[in-house]
């Protein structure tokens, strides 16, 4: 009936030259399983074409319950239905942007940009009723249409395919497809040309001078944009060719294709593909001249487009300014406030430092590392920082910051790396004046043997004799060759060694002329505040009253249990009362006993009440009352869907509620209640006449 009602509608006659499907009912197969398939099929498409997403999902969700499999209307029917779907809207699409991607060719006509715009619809209908199978998929890979990670695999393929799809008609929108020869682009102002390979020969260049900066370092090794690249994890792309052979995916990108095939890759997080295809934009809004103002103005608004924070929009613009060597530029938008901390890794970090550092930025790498604070991970974020400091000169400054993160594992490390720096940035003489401890002093003296410094000998030889070393200078200064050696610390070591020889011998010439230790004995007087006298000590303490009191207390136990009024006089106190019923001393101001009697109360009606299971756990008997089954049941149920599904029963007992009693048990329970209190409360004394009254 439904699809009678959809032809008479005139809803097959696209769907039918779509697909290829029979319309009318008598061209239908004879067997009665392909004929109700092609028109359960042909339904199907109806509401994919016509976008009725509620009524797929609602197909989805009836046919997972099982309810029509007689039918065939089950989960595997409608989940392989829409992938075969897929497929089609696929195979649509690379024919029509195979015109796209194809450098020389005109451009779409209407109807096929409408027809991509359809297949766009289709495509997120379809990536939505593919989630919706893979939640009612059982999680096992013997079910018919697969389990739920296979469906879950199809629907992140379709979510991929909609993001390329997506992107490529925004770039069809601002003229940037299809491709088109720079050469030839200015004769005609709505295309917009890619001048591949301007980008390439600049960014090249730009690596050569990486590359020359220091040996140790690669020409990938400074640039941002290498480090975005870096992060997409993919060894290879077919389309990003150097000579015919795959390789790493290397900026730019040689065509727009090879940057849209991108949005493809799998377990990439899209704004990562954004902030890619967004720096390419700001390259070629430096690249394009003044005649394509209109398209660099659709340039600007792509970020925006794709719903990019302003965080993330900045950084990379960032990014762009600080490979193009506008570091103060650059440093002003790592700065800004509306740049998130969590949005820049621990390796951009490192890499934005090194490359302040490397191309004699130390200033702005300071303020940076002020300001963002970079976290500390790894060993190397340590060094990065001390290079940072001694750059600037803060030696002082980098030797604590040393001993703050020096470990057993890593002291000798870093202590070799502040060395280091303290070398090249000329700064060994500062070292001099740091408060060193012994391991650190030896470290530096083996530093300085074997450094290969100008001044690295000058700096050893002052400091051995600032600590008095005398011999081991003079060692060091002779073993090295006469041409090593400088005048003045030459001179500087002689009259030290004048001075130094003689003292040994005089001392030690005196100790043998004497012969004998001699000691002088000053006799002092003692001063009078030295005197102390001892004065003899009676003490005396109630120690035996306080024992004897509470012997006395301990005999009277009637005492002990007299309720009084604190405010009374002692006479009062120790007058006993007339009264010697003692059912009535158990009220008294705080009502313990009136707790007491409750709980045994409470106590008395739930041992009556209470069974006990399995293994000594005691539960309420509830059997017997009505509405307890349904609770347990109900409980059971909302368990079921929670994180608690799995604990055992024992342990969920707990979270229920205790049954309601039925109208007899609850007046049966009230009268008994109203009596245990009524005895309870004829127990009770009256309340002690008031403290605030006057003494007798």
């Amino acid at each position: 009936d439904t699809l009678l009602r959809c032809s008479f509608a005139g809803l097959l006659h696209g769907v039918t030259e779509s697909n290829d499907l029979p319309s009318p009912r008598s061209e239908f197969h004879a067997n009665d399983q392909i004929a109700q398939k092609s028109e359960r099929e042909t339904v199907l498409d109806v509401c994919l074409s016509q976008q009725l997403l509620s009524v797929l999902c609602d197909c989805v969700s009836e046919f997972s319950d099982g309810k029509f499999a007689a039918v065939g209307c089950t989960l595997p029917s409608i989940t392989a239905w829409a992938w075969e779907r897929v497929s089609r809207t696929k195979i649509d699409n690379d024919s029509l942007l195979s015109r796209v991607f194809s450098r020389g060719e005109c451009g779409l006509s209407n109807d096929q940009l409408k027809c991509l715009h359809h297949n766009l619809t289709v495509l997120a209908t379809l990536r939505t009723v593919l989630s919706l199978c893979a939640q009612h998929t059982p999680i096992t890979t013997r079910h018919a249409g697969g389990g739920r990670g296979e469906v879950s695999a199809c629907s992140t393929v379709v979510s991929l395919l909609h993001q390329h799809l997506t992107v490529t008609l925004w770039f069809q929108h601002c003229q940037l497809l299809p491709e088109v020869d720079p050469n030839l682009a200015m004769d005609d102002s709505n295309a917009v040309p890619y001048p591949a390979a301007r980008l390439i020969q600049t960014y090249s260049n730009r690596r050569k001078e990486i590359s020359a900066i220091n040996p140790n370092l690669e020409g990938t090794d400074l640039l941002l944009i290498d480090e975005l690249m870096g992060e997409l994890k993919v060894s290879s792309v077919v389309e990003w060719t150097v000579g015919g052979s795959p390789q790493r995916p290397c900026y730019p990108p040689p065509s727009l294709q090879a940057l849209l095939n991108l949005y493809l890759l799998p377990d990439v997080l899209l704004p990562l593909k954004h902030r890619i295809v967004q720096y390419l934009f700001l390259d070629l809004s430096s690249v394009l001249t003044d005649g394509f103002s209109t398209a660099v103005e659709y340039l600007i608004k792509f970020p925006a487009s794709a719903k990019l924070s302003p965080s993330i929009i900045k950084l990379t613009q960032a990014f762009w300014l600080l490979d193009q060597k506008d570091y103060q530029s650059a440093v002003d938008l790592f700065l800004d406030p509306l740049v998130v901390r969590t949005d820049i890794t621990p390796g951009q970090h490192r890499r934005i430092i090194r490359a302040l550092l490397h191309q004699n930025e130390a200033a702005l790498a300071l303020c940076y590392m002020k300001g963002r604070a970079p976290p500390q991970q790894q060993q190397e974020d340590v060094q990065l920082q001390l290079s940072v400091l001694l750059a600037n000169g803060r030696v002082r400054e980098a030797f604590h910051y040393q001993r703050l993160h020096a470990t057993v594992d890593n002291q000798t490390h870093l202590l070799k790396h502040l060395l280091l720096g303290c070398e090249h940035y000329g700064g060994l003489a500062d070292v001099l004046q740091l408060p060193l401890s012994t391991e650190e002093g030896v470290a530096f003296r083996e530093f300085l043997r074997k450094s290969e410094h100008p001044h690295a000998q000058h700096v050893l030889t002052v400091y051995q004799l600032r600590d008095c070393t005398y011999g081991d200078s003079i060692d060091d200064n002779n073993n090295k060759s006469s041409n090593e050696k400088q005048v003045a610390r030459i001179a500087l070591l002689r009259s030290y060694a004048a001075h130094v020889q003689h003292k040994p011998t005089l001392l030690s010439a005196s100790k043998n002329a004497s012969g004998v230790n001699t000691r002088n004995v000053y006799n002092v007087s003692q001063p009078l505040s030295a005197h102390i006298r001892q004065l003899a000590l009676s003490p005396r303490t109630r120690t035996l009253q306080y024992n004897n009191k509470l012997n006395c207390l301990a005999t009277d136990t009637a005492a002990l249990h007299q309720p009084y009024t604190p405010f009374r006089s002692h006479a009062q106190r120790r007058r006993k009362p007339e009264n010697a019923d003692h059912s009535k001393r158990e009220c008294s101001v705080l009502f313990p006993s009136r707790v007491l009697n409750n709980t045994s109360i409470y106590n008395a009606t739930m041992t009556s009440a209470s069974v006990t299971g399995a293994g000594g756990i005691s539960f309420a008997a509830s059997s017997s009352l009505s509405g307890g089954h349904a609770t347990s049941a109900a409980v059971a149920d909302n368990l079921k869907q929670s994180s608690l599904r799995n604990v055992s029963a024992h342990i969920t007992s707990l979270l229920s509620t205790p049954p309601p009693l039925a109208a007899a048990a609850a007046r049966h329970a009230r009268v008994n209640n109203l009596a245990n209190n009524s005895h309870a409360f004829s127990d009770m004394t009256a309340t002690p006449q008031s403290i605030l009254k006057g003494r007798s």
